[in-house]
């Protein structure tokens, strides 16, 4: 853009100019603009084409905001501009007033003379605009919008209307708010929460990022709405989707009212129960397990159906169909996805096996499966440490009855990419190696060229060196190893495709009509709705039989009772009634369902004068799965007409890294949040496979490669006196280093390994249990594809009901927001390279997240508790100690590859050190009796501190001292033992994991 001057001066303080903007020349009359800006500006009048430039000595002036979608402009004499001292700061739109209030032109110096008369009026008349709407704030608050409807427009522009009545707001909470308990003045609104609580006219949907404060703007607003606009609290009603959301605002209202009665707050369920008479037995599941009748209830019409044996072996062909298809391949076809598309997908969608685990392709599946089918035991991604690094073969298969060696299985699944292909070569020459121990198998997706049959035949061959048995179970014998979990998965699946279409407002004629206009990707998908639909009415008969109801049935009877004119309700001893409502509150409306919409709907046609203010964050949309649709947030304008969108952007929880991650992650999707802190804080990835545990985390920790990485990072902060939470996509952990078990278990085991003053700051929750909460230190504990996003491999099943998998990547997202933004300090992000989730690619476009430094975060070990012996020494030199060593349970650790040192090491507890430590073993004894030289027996505590460094001399374990050699005794190792360690550690038990 050209250099601007006096014409444009003006320009860009708050707007810019674009073709097709009106320009209204004083002489000249109306014109459209034919450029934007370019250092001229050409403007098509009736008269013809204009070109004007700084010569002109003219300004142009921003006239009003908006004129058909476009900006009106005024070009205005330079001369006149400056005599009346008009700046960028100034009134334009007054301005622009008092040029309409000119009747006749006449001549310039006339035109001029009318102008700045009109300029000084209008003037004169916005002061007691002003002073008015100051008195009118103070007396009539909810009168103000219509008084500048009425009256202030032309002097006023709509943002200084909301300046002074936000300043207004601000004014009266500092001055009528109570102070807290320890004597703190109230919080006061910054500007965007202020203007939310003073927007008291139309409908407002407000957009309140994480951490913005907008439970407190939703209690602020009903509070001044009572208090100083005097609405009764009769006539307020605020809707939660939870109990714990409720319960939190009526706190806070009460905290806020002073002992004055409280607005009617309840969840929507709760309203729907207030205002059904005699509303049945209500069938739940609460999130803390003590209710789980609907489960149950669900549970019995399929235990019922199951009696059936012509249903139950539908069910299994559909299940064990389901475990064995190629989900790829039916996606791929059925979507016509693009390569890039098909990768995305195939890097999360999760693969299901028979045996329940998640594996990494379908070739993956086709092998765990066939190990199943032959009843040969086999572990998936099991850990191996190789040269300090954590390896996970992709089946370990241990050596068991007539076998001859266990087995090592690699599916290398993407060849042909030439960093891959390295890896794979390494790995062959690694078993290459152990060729004496091991039998290394290594297939390839060519395997499956010839079909899943292929790939078994060549399979079944390979596994004969070892002597595998490999006859294969009847699918008789593999269904009832299964049945139990399979039912249950079953079961869950099934009661969420129901409770989406009870959520939908989707009655089984409805269903049924759907099905019959479903296109299928597989005969399976087919299988599954026809069942699914015999079940929902089934479910519905049960209901009826036993004369109860569900949540979503309770709502649709309340939507029935209002839309026939129903309106008073009755709950907890208090009254109300639905036509007496001026201002309803909507929280959290980014979870608006069906049922929601249709409930708020029905409320408004039995009262249409009510006002609905709705909070809620797009980016925090993660209840898909409970009917929720982001549809009615995005379609609010629409639904809710008139109505204005705010905004309250200020992240007042996080630090500013965690706040710039968030944005980074959710760029391109809305406005972005803004920290309200400018302390940095942490935001930081934690890479799985640069960790390199310490000798005695490898021994204690040698199932669990993710455990003492938590440890680390968490008795860090613990010891910090900071609270930290770890999130998890699933219920179930699943360790990248094979195992995996609930949360509430694994907690029980970290905490066991902690200081008991340290256990109550450390809790666990699934991501989506975490939102709304908040904690000085997240650990996010499986930011790794395949689970975010998490691509079930179920998904497909309620393909009919809208489900894609464009739509669950979205939400993923939004869910790996809410576990970034829950911290207010420090965020540690643990992925793997090779595995990372491809948001953390996404957040590295814009900001780069460092890695963690583990010299920072010891091992969480007591220092005393622990000792670790370490043999190393030239291979000629010490392999005639390997078998001893190997019997006295020593471990080899390579760590050449990491730049350290080959080793035999073991631990023992500090009360294993005794005085004949070492000494009385016989790989010492060995050593003695050979004489042998050169080999180095390092001593070190938990934490890896040198404590004492010996070496065999001619059969002889000594220590350098001064310069000479004595001999190693343990009065000498009990002194260096008692040293204290620089760093603070804490106490860790053995392997659980």
């Amino acid at each position: 853009m050209s250099q601007e001057g006096s014409l444009y001066q003006f320009v860009t303080q708050r707007r810019t100019l674009n073709a097709g903007d009106s320009v209204n020349h004083p002489f000249l009359g109306m014109g459209e603009a034919l450029t934007g800006w370019d250092g001229y500006l050409k403007v098509k009048f009736a008269s013809g084409e204009q070109v004007f430039t700084d010569a002109d000595e003219l300004c142009l002036i921003p006239a009003t905001e908006e004129l058909g979608g476009r900006t009106s402009w005024l070009l205005v004499d330079l001369e006149l501009v400056n005599s009346i001292g008009l700046t960028p700061e100034s009134q334009f739109h007054l301005f622009a007033e008092s040029v309409r209030r000119i009747q006749n032109r006449g001549s310039k110096d006339e035109y001029y003379r009318q102008l700045l008369a009109a300029w000084e009026e209008i003037k004169r008349e916005r002061e007691t605009i002003l002073s008015e709407l100051d008195e009118l704030l103070r007396s009539d608050f909810i009168a103000a919008d219509r008084f500048y409807a009425e009256r202030a427009s032309r002097h006023l522009t709509k943002v200084e209307l909301a300046q002074k009545k936000s300043e207004f707001v601000r004014t009266w909470i500092s001055k009528s708010f109570p102070r807290g308990a320890n004597g703190k003045p109230p919080k006061i609104p910054d500007e965007e929460q202020a203007l939310a609580i003073a927007s008291v006219s139309d409908h407002v949907l407000v957009a309140a990022r994480a951490g913005s404060g907008k439970t407190e703007t939703v209690a602020n607003r009903a509070v001044f709405l009572q208090k100083h606009c005097g609405i009764s609290p009769s006539e307020m009603l605020l809707l939660a989707f939870n109990r714990d959301a409720a319960a939190e605002m009526a706190e806070r209202l009460e905290s806020k009212l002073d002992g004055l009665p409280l607005p009617h707050v309840m969840t929507f369920h709760a309203l729907a129960y207030a205002l059904v008479p005699g509303a049945k037995d209500i069938l739940v599941n609460l999130s803390n397990g003590a209710d789980q009748s609907l489960n149950q209830e669900f549970q019995r019409v399929l235990m019922d159906a199951l009696a059936d044996r012509e249903f139950e072996a539908r069910v299994r062909r559909l299940m064990l169909a389901h475990f064995r298809n190629d989900w790829e391949r039916v996606v791929r076809g059925g979507y016509n996805l693009d390569p890039e598309e098909m990768l995305q997908y195939r890097r999360n969608l999760a693969s299901e096996t028979l045996r329940g685990e998640y594996v990494k392709s379908f070739g993956e599946k086709v092998i765990a499966n066939f190990l199943f089918e032959h009843d040969i035991p086999y572990r998936y991604e099991q850990s191996h440490w190789w040269s300090g690094f954590n390896y996970r073969p992709d089946f370990t298969v241990p050596k068991s009855g007539s076998m001859t060696k266990p087995i090592v299985i690699e599916y290398f699944g993407l060849v042909g990419d030439p960093e891959y292909d390295e890896a794979c070569e390494l790995k062959r020459n690694y078993w290459a190696g152990k060729a004496n121990e091991w039998l290394f198998i290594e297939l390839t997706p060519e395997h499956l060229n010839g079909g899943v049959k292929a790939l078994e035949l060549h399979l079944a061959d390979l596994l004969k060196p070892a002597r595998v048995s490999t006859t294969r179970l009847s699918e008789e014998e593999i269904w009832l190893r299964i049945r139990d979990r399979v039912i249950l998965g079953f079961t869950a699946a099934m009661t969420g495709f129901v409770g989406r279409c009870r959520k939908h407002w989707i009655s089984p004629d409805s269903l049924a009509e759907m099905v019959a206009a479903h296109h299928p990707l597989s005969e399976i998908e087919g299988w599954f709705i026809e069942i699914a639909l015999e079940l929902y009415e089934a479910y519905l008969n049960r209901l009826a039989a036993i004369d109860a109801d569900d949540f979503d049935g309770l709502i649709q009877r309340a939507v029935s009772l209002i839309e026939s004119g129903v309106s008073k309700f009755s709950r907890n001893g208090s009254t109300g009634d639905l036509r007496q409502i001026r201002y309803l509150f909507v929280d959290e409306y980014q979870d608006f369902s069906e049922l929601f919409h249709r409930m708020v709907g029905a409320l408004r046609r039995l009262n249409p004068n009510v006002g609905v203010f709705c909070v809620g964050d797009d980016w925090q949309a993660i209840n898909r799965f409970a009917g929720s649709d982001l549809k009615y947030y995005e379609g609010f304008p629409e639904i809710f007409a008139p109505s204005t969108r705010l905004g309250i952007h200020t992240n007042r929880r996080s630090r500013r890294r965690i706040v710039e991650a968030g944005n980074a992650l959710m760029k391109g999707r809305g406005k972005p949040a803004r920290a309200a802190d400018e302390e940095p804080g942490i935001a930081t990835v934690v890479d799985l496979a640069k960790f390199k545990p310490s000798s005695l985390e490898e021994a204690l920790f040698s199932k669990s490669l993710l455990t003492p990485v938590v440890l680390r990072i968490a008795g860090k902060a613990l010891n910090e006196s900071k609270r930290v939470a770890l999130l998890s996509v699933k219920n179930m952990l699943v360790d990248p280093g094979g195992s995996q078990m609930p949360l509430e278990r694994y907690l029980a085991l970290l905490r066991s390994k902690l200081p008991e003053p340290f256990r109550d700051r450390l809790t666990i929750s699934t991501a989506h249990g975490y939102k709304g909460q908040e904690s000085d230190v997240v650990i996010i504990l499986d930011a790794m594809e395949r689970s975010y996003p998490l691509i079930h491999p179920n998904w497909v099943f309620a393909r009919v009901l809208g489900e894609s998998v464009d739509a669950i990547i979205d939400e993923s997202r939004r869910l790996f927001y809410v576990a970034l933004t829950r911290a207010r300090e420090k965020v540690f992000v643990i992925t793997e390279k090779g595995r990372e989730s491809p948001f953390l690619d996404d957040i590295e476009k814009s900001m780069k997240l460092p890695s963690i430094s583990w010299t920072d975060y010891p091992p969480v070990i007591e220092k005393n508790e622990w000792m670790v012996a370490k043999v190393s020494g030239p291979y000629e030199v010490i392999k005639t100690l390997i078998p001893t060593l190997k019997a006295d349970n020593y471990r080899y650790r390579d760590l050449s590859r990491a730049g350290g040192q080959r080793s035999w090491d073991r631990s023992y507890r500090i009360g294993e050190v005794t005085e004949d430590f070492l000494l009385d073993t016989p790989w010492v004894k060995e050593a003695a009796e050979s004489e042998l030289s050169g080999v180095v027996v390092s001593l070190h505590d938990g934490t890896d501190r040198c404590l004492m460094e010996c070496e065999f001399k001619e059969g002889r374990l000594v220590v350098a001292s001064d310069g000479a050699y004595r001999d190693f005794d343990f009065d000498s190792l009990r002194v260096v033992m008692l040293r204290p360690a620089t760093s603070e550690v804490t106490g860790m038990e053995g392997d659980e994991l």
